[in-house]
């Protein structure tokens, strides 16, 4: 009987593991699957960043503005610095923040309009 229920316990850890396994798996392949959606140009300005002073960049969001997906390249370490926004062309759409706290983008108020799809980096 001792023997029945170590086997059936061996047989419940070795599905737990595979399964966990499974899960891991999963979480890797969508990882990279979201870094292939990403535009080539957008991940070249990402992988070129370089620190100015004590300004860095810290994140990039993607955003949906006006039915077009726009990236938010947010730095940190300096009050009068923007924000630019780039489209999926890294084109320049605009430039949000600074000393004078711009918030227009594309025509629209970027903070009523925008809406946040995701964090597609992050320092």
């Amino acid at each position: 009987m001792a023997s029945r229920f170590f086997h059936q316990t061996r047989i419940m850890i070795k599905n737990a593991f595979l399964l966990s396994a499974l899960f891991v798996g999963i979480s890797i392949v969508g990882c990279n699957k979201a870094d292939e959606d990403l535009p080539s140009c957008i991940q070249d300005e990402i992988d070129g960043r370089e620190k100015i002073g004590e300004i860095h960049l810290s994140s990039v969001q993607k955003y949906e503005l006006n039915s077009k997906e726009v990236y938010v390249f947010n730095y940190e370490g300096g009050a009068d610095f923007q924000s630019p926004v780039l489209d999926d062309q890294c084109n320049t759409v605009c430039a949000l923040g600074g000393i004078a706290g711009n918030d227009e983008c594309d025509g629209v108020k970027f903070s009523e309009e925008a809406k946040l799809i995701e964090t597609v980096w992050e320092d």
